[in-house]
């Protein structure tokens, strides 16, 4: 009987540091979540903006050799996505560069080309 009334009177053992342990948490998922942002923000940030060698070379190709104005502009934004997410576009525009370096290319061609993997020409 003693052991039972010896263990009635004392506090129950709680598992855990009684919440101390919560503003830590708080403060580590913030800071992972934090570099998350930064890094991704960082890996999209350049690509997005910067005009890959490649599509600038095209464009000034076709400004030079068809005389098309529109490719003398910088590209917009629009523009730089699809030719990030397309591989098809790359593709075509590697193959357009290669004829337009050639010399004396058909520009309705390569215009009705460029229209077919959705390349916005006006």
């Amino acid at each position: 009987m003693a052991d039972t009334t010896e263990s009635t009177n004392s506090q129950t053992a709680l598992i855990g540091n009684s919440g101390t342990s919560t503003p830590w948490l708080v403060a580590g998922l913030l800071v992972a979540g934090g570099m998350v942002g930064f890094f991704y923000w960082r890996r999209s940030g350049p690509i997005a903006t910067s005009v890959p060698s490649s599509l600038s070379d095209f464009r000034a190709a076709m400004a030079a050799e068809c005389k098309l104005d529109q490719f003398a502009k910088p590209p917009d934004t629009q523009l730089l996505a699809l030719y990030a997410d397309s591989s098809r576009m790359q593709g075509v525009i590697a193959e357009q560069s290669g004829i337009l370096r050639r010399g004396q290319p058909n520009c309705d061609h390569i215009v009705k080309v460029l229209k077919s993997v959705n390349y916005p020409v006006e």
